[in-house]
């Protein structure tokens, strides 16, 4: 494999030969199409859903008591805040691999999709065992926003 060389050449069309350029011209690397607002946008599409899985991680020991009281089942309320914990774990590896080898922006899309599907189970369950289930789901595609 042919070494990358360090020398660094003036653009031929004379532009300007700034650290920028430089990393450009040494890497290969081309420059960001996405500029303005729509990067704006999408950087708080990227951290909002940061910030969800992070709620959806602690969120939990908020819930515990409304859900003991709904579902009247505390034998297995410790798998709330461990499931989404759980989901996480497993799924993290293989959503780094997943990364690596497909196009991130729909890898993200497809984790994004499964958290939401999961929230809405979770939202909807009509018993702990399937609270329990959409929490290891939102674990699963929690780490992939995560990831993203």
């Amino acid at each position: 494999m042919p070494e990358k060389s360090a020398d660094i050449v003036a653009p031929a069309d004379g532009a300007r030969n700034d650290h920028t350029t430089a990393v450009a011209i040494i890497t290969g690397a081309s420059e960001r199409t996405v500029r303005g607002i729509r990067w704006i946008l999408i950087c708080a599409a990227i951290f909002s859903a940061n910030i969800l899985y992070g709620l959806d991680t602690t969120i939990v020991a908020d819930i515990q008591g409304a859900v003991s009281e709904t579902f009247d089942n505390v034998t297995q309320l410790g798998w709330l805040g461990v499931g989404f914990t759980l989901g996480s774990t497993v799924a993290i590896l293989p959503l780094g691999k997943a990364y690596g080898i497909f196009d991130a922006k729909w890898v993200f899309i497809g984790c994004l999709v499964n958290f939401a599907a999961a929230s809405a189970l979770c939202g909807a369950a009509p018993n702990m065992n399937a609270m329990i289930v959409g929490r290891v789901w939102a674990g699963v595609g929690g780490a992939g926003m995560y990831l993203g």
